[in-house]
Protein backbone atom coordinates (compact mmCIF):
# COMPACT_ATOMS: atom_id res chain seq x y z
CA UNK A 1 0.00 0.00 0.00
CA UNK A 2 1.26 3.23 -0.64
CA UNK A 3 1.50 5.66 2.04
CA UNK A 4 -0.26 8.71 -0.38
CA UNK A 5 -2.80 5.99 -0.69
CA UNK A 6 -2.75 5.53 3.36
CA UNK A 7 -2.74 9.36 4.13
CA UNK A 8 -5.55 9.83 1.34
CA UNK A 9 -7.96 7.49 3.21
CA UNK A 10 -7.11 8.58 6.40
CA UNK A 11 -8.46 11.86 5.36
CA UNK A 12 -11.37 10.81 3.87
CA UNK A 13 -11.88 8.65 6.56
CA UNK A 14 -11.82 11.75 9.70
CA UNK A 15 -14.05 13.91 7.29
CA UNK A 16 -17.09 10.95 6.69
CA UNK A 17 -16.33 10.57 11.12
CA UNK A 18 -16.78 13.63 11.71
CA UNK A 19 -19.84 14.40 9.77
CA UNK A 20 -21.26 10.91 11.47
CA UNK A 21 -19.95 12.32 14.52
CA UNK A 22 -22.33 15.77 14.08
CA UNK A 23 -25.49 13.56 14.06
CA UNK A 24 -25.03 10.42 15.60
CA UNK A 25 -22.10 9.43 17.95
CA UNK A 26 -22.93 6.01 18.59
CA UNK A 27 -22.62 5.25 14.82
CA UNK A 28 -19.37 6.97 14.64
CA UNK A 29 -17.74 5.32 17.10
CA UNK A 30 -18.37 1.87 15.42
CA UNK A 31 -17.71 3.34 11.87
CA UNK A 32 -13.95 4.74 13.30
CA UNK A 33 -13.23 0.97 14.99
CA UNK A 34 -14.11 -0.27 11.83
CA UNK A 35 -12.35 2.23 9.62
CA UNK A 36 -8.82 1.14 11.88
CA UNK A 37 -9.40 -2.38 11.07
CA UNK A 38 -10.03 -1.57 7.35
CA UNK A 39 -6.20 0.29 7.09
CA UNK A 40 -4.98 -2.35 9.00
CA UNK A 41 -6.59 -5.07 6.73
CA UNK A 42 -4.65 -3.21 3.72
CA UNK A 43 -1.18 -2.51 5.68
CA UNK A 44 -1.45 -6.65 6.08
CA UNK A 45 -0.04 -7.66 2.54
CA UNK A 46 3.01 -5.97 3.30
CA UNK A 47 3.73 -8.43 5.98
CA UNK A 48 4.84 -10.61 3.70
CA UNK A 49 6.94 -8.47 2.07
CA UNK A 50 8.62 -7.48 5.71
CA UNK A 51 8.87 -11.30 6.76
CA UNK A 52 10.76 -12.38 3.52
CA UNK A 53 13.22 -9.17 3.61
CA UNK A 54 13.76 -10.97 7.44
CA UNK A 55 14.45 -14.01 5.98
CA UNK A 56 17.48 -13.02 3.74
CA UNK A 57 18.92 -11.51 7.61
CA UNK A 58 18.94 -15.00 9.07
CA UNK A 59 22.14 -16.09 7.16
CA UNK A 60 23.91 -13.80 9.31
CA UNK A 61 25.27 -15.66 12.51
CA UNK A 62 24.24 -12.41 14.65
CA UNK A 63 20.97 -11.70 13.92
CA UNK A 64 19.05 -15.01 14.59
CA UNK A 65 15.59 -16.20 15.14
CA UNK A 66 15.13 -15.54 18.55
CA UNK A 67 16.68 -11.96 17.83
CA UNK A 68 13.72 -11.30 15.30
CA UNK A 69 11.41 -12.65 18.01
CA UNK A 70 12.70 -10.08 20.85
CA UNK A 71 12.67 -7.06 17.92
CA UNK A 72 9.36 -7.59 17.12
CA UNK A 73 8.02 -8.01 20.52
CA UNK A 74 9.67 -4.21 21.43
CA UNK A 75 7.67 -3.34 18.40
CA UNK A 76 4.61 -4.78 19.66
CA UNK A 77 4.79 -3.31 23.04
CA UNK A 78 5.69 0.09 21.79
CA UNK A 79 3.21 -0.13 19.49
CA UNK A 80 0.71 -0.80 22.15
CA UNK A 81 1.89 1.78 24.56
CA UNK A 82 1.62 4.07 21.79
CA UNK A 83 -2.09 3.58 21.24
CA UNK A 84 -2.58 3.25 24.84
CA UNK A 85 -1.03 6.88 25.08
CA UNK A 86 -3.21 8.30 22.30
CA UNK A 87 -5.98 6.77 24.02
CA UNK A 88 -5.55 8.73 27.00
CA UNK A 89 -4.71 12.07 25.06
CA UNK A 90 -8.13 12.00 23.49
CA UNK A 91 -9.41 11.74 26.90
CA UNK A 92 -7.82 14.41 28.11
CA UNK A 93 -5.57 12.56 30.19
CA UNK A 94 -2.14 13.76 29.33
CA UNK A 95 -0.36 12.83 32.66
CA UNK A 96 -0.97 9.46 32.10
CA UNK A 97 -0.49 9.16 28.93
CA UNK A 98 2.87 10.25 29.49
CA UNK A 99 3.40 8.04 32.37
CA UNK A 100 2.17 5.28 29.53
CA UNK A 101 4.67 6.09 27.26
CA UNK A 102 7.66 6.30 29.60
CA UNK A 103 7.07 2.43 30.90
CA UNK A 104 6.50 1.17 27.69
CA UNK A 105 10.23 2.58 26.72
CA UNK A 106 11.12 1.13 29.58
CA UNK A 107 9.63 -2.57 29.01
CA UNK A 108 10.98 -2.05 25.16
CA UNK A 109 14.45 -1.05 26.24
CA UNK A 110 14.63 -4.47 28.83
CA UNK A 111 12.54 -6.73 26.80
CA UNK A 112 15.44 -5.43 23.94
CA UNK A 113 18.58 -5.87 26.46
CA UNK A 114 19.71 -9.14 25.23
CA UNK A 115 20.30 -7.94 21.44
CA UNK A 116 22.22 -5.14 22.62
CA UNK A 117 24.33 -7.53 24.52
CA UNK A 118 24.87 -9.62 21.57
CA UNK A 119 26.12 -6.54 19.64
CA UNK A 120 27.84 -5.48 22.07
CA UNK A 121 29.84 -9.20 22.49
CA UNK A 122 30.89 -9.07 18.59
CA UNK A 123 31.83 -5.73 19.12
CA UNK A 124 33.91 -6.25 21.57
CA UNK A 125 35.44 -9.53 20.07
CA UNK A 126 37.26 -7.29 17.14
Amino acid sequence: MNVFVLAGASIIGIVMLSVLKNSSGEIATIARVGFVFVILLAVLPEINTLKNSLALLEKYDFFSTSSMKILFKAFGILSIGSVAADICRDNSEGAIANVIEICVKILALCCALPVFTAVIEIAASF
